[in-house]
C-alpha cells in the first residue's frame, strides 16, 4: 500500500502575508527612501513636514511598540489590554511594524535636521562600546565602524 506523502512546509522567519526576505536595506538608503517619499509629498496634501507632528508620531507608534511587546511577553491576561487576545505571531507582526514605523519616523526626523543617520548610529556605538566595554574588549575596532551580526538578524 502507497502512502501519499504530504508536502513538507518550511517554516519562515517572513511569514506576515506570504512575504519573501527583503533586500537587505543600509541605513543610508532607507534614510533616502525616506527623504523620496517626503519629498514627494506637498504641503497642501500632508501635514508630513511639521517636525512636532513626526515627533507626536514617534512617541504615538513607541507607545504602540511598547504595547505590543507588553502583550507579547506578558503573562497576565488583562482583557481590556487591546491585542492580548492575538495569536503569538500575530503579537510578533504588531511588534515588526511599530518597529518598522518608529524606524521610518526616525529616518524623517534626522533628514529633516540634515543628520546622516548611519553616522549618528556608528558614534553612538563607539560611545556605547566605550562607557560599557564587553569583557576582553580591547576597543579596537572603535573608529572602523560596526560591522556585527545582531545574533543572525
Amino acid at each position: 500500500m502507497s502512502v501519499k506523502k504530504e508536502p513538507v512546509r518550511i517554516k519562515r522567519r517572513y511569514t506576515s502575508l506570504n512575504a519573501t526576505r527583503p533586500k537587505d536595506l543600509s541605513i543610508r538608503e532607507a534614510q533616502e527612501q525616506v527623504n523620496r517619499y517626503i519629498r514627494s509629498k506637498t504641503t497642501e496634501t500632508s501635514r508630513i513636514r511639521d517636525p512636532f507632528l513626526t515627533l507626536g508620531f514617534f512617541f504615538e507608534e513607541a507607545g504602540e511598540l511598547a504595547r505590543a511587546i507588553i502583550n507579547l511577553e506578558s503573562e497576565i491576561q488583562e482583557f481590556q489590554r487591546t491585542g492580548f487576545r492575538k495569536s503569538r505571531e500575530a503579537k510578533i507582526e504588531m511588534v515588526r511594524d511599530a518597529l518598522g514605523d518608529l524606524f521610518y519616523d526616525l529616518c524623517w526626523i534626522a533628514s529633516t535636521h540634515n543628520i546622516n543617520l548611519q553616522i549618528a548610529f556608528q558614534q553612538a556605538m563607539t560611545s556605547i562600546r566605550t562607557r560599557y566595554p564587553a569583557k576582553g574588549d580591547k576597543l579596537k575596532h572603535l573608529h572602523e565602524g560596526v560591522q556585527e551580526p545582531l545574533n543572525g538578524h
